[in-house]
């Protein structure tokens, strides 16, 4: 009882992060530590570890401290590579996704890239990293080593039925192009788009533990606004 628990408020420390509500975010972190103190030295125990870590991690990334997420994130890595292997894994994800993500949000590319590539040795040619991987190479300048992970991507990711990402296989398949003409003017502020594109666009932040605008959408919050009003980000 006590380990699903920490599982609940796992999952309810990652939605209150994803919604800005820090305060509460913590206080299921704090939870979960509260469960692995009362656990047995293990491995059951250390997925609680790797929990209250995560959620830490995500509330550091969703504040824009890209150090620290980098940081927590790093020390979930460390134990989940301790981990026992098992199918399926004793902890659901690998945590090296976050940390791609919270080191491309950082700028540093070429360590995202190292990670996506571990990763890759991990679980060969999962969509999550072969797309991460695709985006740490692009940010380093490399479009044509992006462009061959991005057509390996598109393999793995061929039977999707999720995102824009499972059109560009099926047009590939039977030899249409896809054309596309967007002009974005907000997207989601911790989207792929918006990451790799870190300067095109304005982050909403709140201070502190202060809680979003009543007037506005619940999640108002995570949406970054195109920065039209620069010449230099329009011609994009």
């Amino acid at each position: 009882l006590r380990v699903a628990s920490g599982h609940a408020w796992y999952a309810r420390g990652i939605a209150f992060a994803a919604t800005a509500r820090f305060a509460e975010a913590s206080a299921t972190a704090d939870s979960i530590r509260g469960v692995v103190r009362a656990l047995p030295e293990g491995e059951i125990r250390a997925t609680m570890e790797i929990a209250a870590l995560l959620v830490d991690g995500e509330i550091a990334l969703r504040r824009r401290e890209t150090s620290r997420a980098v940081s927590l994130f790093t020390a979930a890595k460390a134990l989940e590579d301790g981990l026992s292997y098992m199918e399926p894994p004793t902890w659901y994800y690998p945590v090296r996704h976050s940390l791609g993500k919270a080191l491309l949000a950082a700028e540093r590319a070429s360590e995202a890239e190292h990670v996506y590539r571990e990763d890759l040795q991990r679980f060969p040619e999962n969509g999550w990293s072969l797309r991460g991987l695709a985006l740490a190479l692009s940010a380093q300048k490399r479009p044509r080593e992006a462009q061959q992970v991005l057509d390996r991507f598109a393999k793995a990711w061929r039977r999707a039925d999720v995102t824009i990402d499972a059109i560009l296989p099926l047009c590939a398949e039977h030899g249409l192009k896809l054309i596309v003409d967007l002009v974005l003017d907000r997207v989601a502020s911790d989207g792929i788009f918006a990451i790799s594109n870190y300067s095109w666009f304005r982050f909403a932040t709140l201070a502190g533990d202060e809680l979003p605008d009543p007037r506005r959408a619940p999640q108002s919050h995570d949406v970054a606004l195109a920065r039209f009003d620069e010449p230099d980000i329009a011609d994009h």
